[in-house]
């Protein structure tokens, strides 16, 4: 009977190894040889199986087909690229550059009135003067790169709902600013994004240091726009005649941030929900027929 079962279980371990590989024929291959297949020990109808590494200086059947191992390696790192965050920055320096792009990009309530609804996107990418742009770029380096690590379809939803969502805001509740410029509000929601997932990654399993981490990070988000309320100077740059801060596109952007991480969460959870339901019902239905 053992005999029959290790005839048996060496012709499985040959199909599959067939499938993994690609090798035509395995016949020199045993289920106790050293090499990529497992090891075997029969003992009373039971398998242990353990993985052994083919030694180098090992023949066939050792020396067989191997995929490039180069290639996973550069995925990785090119997922690890923060490509969004590093073209949103470039687009913010070529519309510095660009003359007469200020003018053409910028958010203006004349403007947003005849129809130029694109100013609801591209005023994000407009600045006042050179230390706005330095300190909004820096941030977005920073806290973008930060959020699209964390879940880079989380930052790109972000970025698509707070862009025009933050401009509207700011022509809605406050009608004395009749220009609105920079990156400040898209910051804001990169660092919501950041805190967002500290927030769920340390409520779900209930891992209070995480949790604790992201509330301290909203409770400063919080802080940054009462100091900028209070003082009407920026946080970051300071007293400056070139612009007036903007907190409610600061508070906006970064609960947008948090909002978009909770709900892809929401989304993810009943999408794993309706892939599984379907097999249940079959389960408890040939329960109820058994």
């Amino acid at each position: 009977m053992n005999q029959l079962y290790f005839k048996l279980l060496k012709r499985t371990l040959c199909m599959n190894l067939k499938t993994a590989t690609g090798l035509r024929h395995c016949e020199g291959i045993s289920p106790g040889s050293a090499g990529i297949l497992p090891a075997m020990n029969v003992q009373k109808g039971m398998s242990v199986i353990s993985r052994t590494r083919c030694p180098r200086s090992q023949a066939l059947p050792c020396d067989l087909p191997r995929r490039d191992s180069n290639i996973p390696i550069a995925i990785s790192v090119m997922k690890r690229i923060p490509f969004i965050t590093l073209i949103f920055a470039a687009l913010a320096i070529f519309a510095a550059a660009l003359p007469g792009g200020t003018g053409v990009l910028e958010f203006t309530r004349d403007a947003f009135a005849r129809g130029e609804i694109w100013r609801l996107f591209t005023a994000h990418l407009t600045h006042f003067d050179a230390a706005h742009l330095r300190w909004d770029a820096f941030a977005l380096l920073l806290l973008g790169s930060m959020a699209e690590w964390n879940s880079r379809r989380d930052w790109l939803v972000t970025i698509l709902v707070s862009a025009p969502l933050i401009t509207l805001a700011v022509w809605i509740i406050q009608p004395h600013f009749e220009v609105y410029r920079g990156l400040s509000g898209i910051d804001c929601a990169a660092y919501g994004v950041v805190a967002g997932h500290l927030l769920r990654d340390g409520w779900r399993p209930r891992h209070w240091p995480t949790l604790a981490l992201g509330m301290l990070a909203c409770g400063g988000a919080l802080a940054k726009c009462g100091y900028e309320l209070i003082t009407g100077n920026p946080f970051f740059v300071g007293a400056t005649d070139a612009f007036a801060p903007v907190p409610l596109a600061h508070l906006a952007g970064a609960t947008i941030g948090v909002l978009v991480v909770f709900a892809s969460d929401a989304a993810m959870r009943l999408r794993s929900r309706a892939n599984v339901s379907p097999a249940g019902h079959a389960e408890t239905r040939m329960a109820d027929a058994a």
